[in-house]
């Protein structure tokens, strides 16, 4: 077993402050951490990257209130997930889950945005109140950047209910709130 809960995040990725590091993989699935959402240390923009954020939250001297104390929602917490699970597996986010879930679930149409590029015509666009287009492309992953189909949604909320992308027990106790003391 590769990853567990309870691991602390340094084991994965070093250079975090004591306090910081210490934050568990189930802080960061609950959003218990405490870790800021990385939009609010001023790193946003169009084409941001992983590496850009992991940089700015590693300069983060500790949690925003002890990990497991409270909820705070933090997209900085799916982006340390997925260079977790890079770190962990030797493949990069896109890689490994087109090769453990998309193609396994015949999800042709889902990939991950790495590259402007890959919006071709036929994926959809962002648009602002007005109706004129406002497609932020930030190239960060783990929190954003999966474009999908309703079709190969269908299929992965399919595959929920068997055993073949996380065991019914693992699902059960997703869906449980998180205790915070």
């Amino acid at each position: 077993r590769l990853l567990a809960y309870d691991d602390r995040i340094s084991k994965f990725l070093p250079g975090f402050t004591g306090s910081v590091g210490a934050v568990t993989l189930r802080h960061l699935l609950t959003h218990t951490s405490g870790i800021p959402d990385y939009p609010d240390l001023n790193v946003d923009r169009p084409g941001v990257t992983n590496a850009e954020i992991l940089t700015a939250l590693r300069k983060v001297p500790h949690p925003s209130f002890p990990p497991g104390q409270k909820y705070q929602y933090s997209n900085s917490g799916y982006v340390l997930l997925a260079l977790i699970l890079e770190a962990s597996s030797g493949e990069s986010l896109p890689r490994f889950l087109d090769s453990h879930i998309f193609k396994p679930l015949d999800m042709s149409a889902t990939f991950v945005l790495t590259n402007p590029a890959q919006k071709t015509a036929d994926v959809a666009r962002g648009y602002g109140r007005t109706g004129t287009a406002d497609d932020f492309e930030g190239m960060a992953t783990g929190e954003s950047g999966v474009y999908s189909t309703v079709s190969d949604l269908l299929r992965f909320d399919q595959a929920l209910y068997t055993d073949s992308l996380v065991s019914q027990r693992a699902l059960a106790e997703a869906f449980v709130p998180a205790a915070v003391h």
